[in-house]
């Protein structure tokens, strides 16, 4: 009877090509040397003859003498044995289990402004561990509170939207209804308010102190701008040394009238001195909501257009007119208030019209946005992104 002896099966291809292969792939793992330390073993070839062939392929990624040979040895004593690491009960563990992962997602619905370290305190583990549930398994973000004029309630939101929707609508019927608007508002001017702390950046080299500047407050000597314009330019402004009342509104409203009927006339029926269709839009100041100025608007035959109450996003002059004016004014340093009333005039007719018409343009959108954002302020927002349902908006 004649027994078969099995012939190990061997590697075909050479040892030296198997590690280039190895080293071309990307491989440069302990494991894969270990199996060119057992190939080797069984060609009994020498431990440092070993360690001197991977050295010439993988360079400073190569074992150490000692690992290879330990290695060696190994593979001498169980030719069979394994090239992959033994389980050890003392091995490292995971804290990004389902347990731990389920806990700090409590922990952030309860209180989603919670610190990385309060969070590592809570659950007791690492603070990188903390990190990668919220980045990785959560994915979630930490973002600062975003500055909204007034925290709007419920009712003031269908209110921004049912103006908003009423004017659109208006727009629709009346294609050229923006033409006969005029917008209308006030605002501070200050002889000296200094720059913002991003305007006075440099480009600086690796290694050079960072620049300092003083901390400068606003000058006390201010004027207040009272402004009204149009889709092409501006129709009247004024300067006023103190607060705007009912009384000096009204006043500002009959001085109004004698610069439209200067610089609109066709807005006029001529004959009967009265308004066409000019429409008013000023916001809900106190001042414009009087019953005296309600009653000087009928009297001359103004209408209103409609201003939802805390909503500076859906009006010209707070987005677009006085933030260019004033960043322009920003950081220059006047001695007196009738040099900065000389300054003001000076940018408002240097805006060109194809810029009054561009913020005209806009309102539309900015009604179009506030409707689709529930009432909310737009501003800064990506509305098409859905919002995290498990942190919900700040």
């Amino acid at each position: 009877m004649t027994v078969t002896v099995p012939v190990p099966v061997r590697f075909v291809c050479h040892p030296e090509a198997m590690a280039d292969h190895i080293l071309r792939a990307g491989k440069q793992g302990k494991c894969e040397q270990r199996f060119v330390i057992k190939f080797f073993t069984m060609e009994n070839e020498s431990p440092i003859n070993i360690w001197r062939r991977l050295r010439r392929i993988h360079g400073v990624h190569t074992l150490s003498q000692t690992a290879v040979h330990n290695w060696v040895r190994r593979f001498n004593a169980n030719p069979t044995d394994s090239c992959l690491d033994r389980l050890r009960s003392g091995g490292p563990r995971t804290a990004r289990k389902p347990t731990v992962i389920h806990k700090i997602q409590c922990l952030v619905q309860q209180d989603a402004r919670r610190t990385v370290h309060e969070l590592a305190l809570a659950t007791r583990i690492s603070v990188g561990s903390v990190h990668k549930i919220l980045r990785q398994d959560l994915s979630l973000r930490k973002l600062a509170a975003r500055y909204v004029p007034k925290l709007l309630s419920d009712d003031q939101k269908r209110q921004r939207v049912e103006v908003c929707t009423e004017n659109l609508r208006h727009l629709e019927q009346e294609p050229l209804l923006l033409r006969q608007v005029i917008m209308g508002d006030e605002s501070w001017c200050y002889c000296f308010d200094p720059v913002r702390k991003h305007k006075s950046s440099a480009w600086l080299g690796r290694g050079d102190p960072c620049p300092q500047s003083a901390i400068r407050p606003r000058s006390q000597k201010k004027v207040m701008l009272c402004i009204f314009f149009y889709d092409a330019g501006v129709v009247h402004y004024e300067f006023i040394q103190k607060t705007v009342n009912r009384f000096v509104y009204t006043r500002i409203l009959g001085r109004l009238r004698e610069q439209i009927r200067k610089k609109r006339p066709g807005l006029w029926i001529p004959g009967f001195g009265r308004r066409r269709r000019v429409l008013l839009h000023h916001d809900n100041a106190p001042a414009h909501k009087a019953m005296l100025t309600r009653a000087r608007l009928v009297e001359t035959g103004v209408s209103v257009l409609h201003q939802p109450p805390y909503s500076p996003d859906l009006a010209p002059a707070d987005f677009w007119l006085f933030p260019h004016l004033k960043q322009v004014l920003r950081g220059e340093r006047f001695t007196s208030v009738d040099q900065l009333k000389d300054r003001i005039g000076m940018v408002l007719r240097s805006i060109p019209s194809e810029e009054f018409a561009r913020a005209f343009q806009e309102l539309k959108t900015r009604w179009q946005k506030c409707i689709d954002s529930g009432g909310e302020y737009f501003e800064g927002v990506r509305h098409l992104r859905p919002t995290n349902p498990l942190v919900g908006p700040p």
